[in-house]
């Protein structure tokens, strides 16, 4: 539904969803929503039976960071590899700012990026004073979403929860990131390739040290 929505937002169904209008309905929506389905119903169903569900949530950095930063002080720049990637971005969080609270903020060499990252954190978090070094990174995944692809990049929003904006936000933000700095992501399968393509990321990671 949500997908359908995106290809054209002047339906009438779009007025009660919050990733389209920031002053949403809250009516029932019921009679419009049976309505638009039935007018739908064709593409609904071709969607149901050849999409999967595809979900990318950069704010997963922010928790992955404080631990990322341990391992580079004890060994340097790392080389990622993230299995079942999606369209790999969280293979670009060095290029996320982050706000942790409380704990400071943290932004790429480069200033402040146009993807935020809030976290809140305790006592107990190691707040990293800085973004560890990326030396290689590769993603691997069944099915990659190749972010360059209008459509493709439509179908992982269409797979946020539409009452959930700040996660919108956040991923139209990263789409941008990675359509300037696209990470490779390769087609595999979690059991019988990550083996290779660790080999592969940790020669990456020596090559660029």
């Amino acid at each position: 539904m949500h997908h359908e929505i995106l290809l054209d937002l002047t339906v009438p169904i779009a007025a009660w969803y919050r990733s389209v209008t920031a002053e949403p309905r809250d009516d029932d929506p019921w009679p419009t929503f049976r309505e638009f389905c039935l007018e739908r119903s064709t593409s609904i169903r071709h969607t149901i039976a050849t999409q999967t569900t595809q979900t990318n949530e950069i704010g997963r950095c922010a928790v992955l960071l404080p631990v990322l930063k341990i391992v580079a002080d004890e060994v340097g720049p790392l080389s990622l590899l993230d299995v079942g990637t999606s369209a790999g971005l969280n293979l670009n969080l060095d290029r996320y700012s982050y706000r942790y609270q409380p704990g400071g903020g943290l932004d790429p060499a480069d200033g402040i990026s146009s993807a935020i990252l809030p976290c809140k954190t305790n006592a107990e978090t190691p707040v990293p004073a800085a973004i560890p070094i990326i030396s290689g990174r590769r993603g691997l995944d069944q099915s990659p979403v190749n972010v360059r692809d209008p459509a493709q990049a439509r179908w992982l929003q269409a797979c946020v929860w539409p009452e959930k904006p700040e996660r919108f936000t956040r991923l139209a933000a990263a789409l941008e990131i990675s359509r300037e700095h696209p990470p490779p992501v390769f087609a595999g399968d979690a059991i019988d390739d990550v083996a290779a393509h660790a080999r592969e990321a940790a020669r990456e990671g020596i090559q660029s040290s």
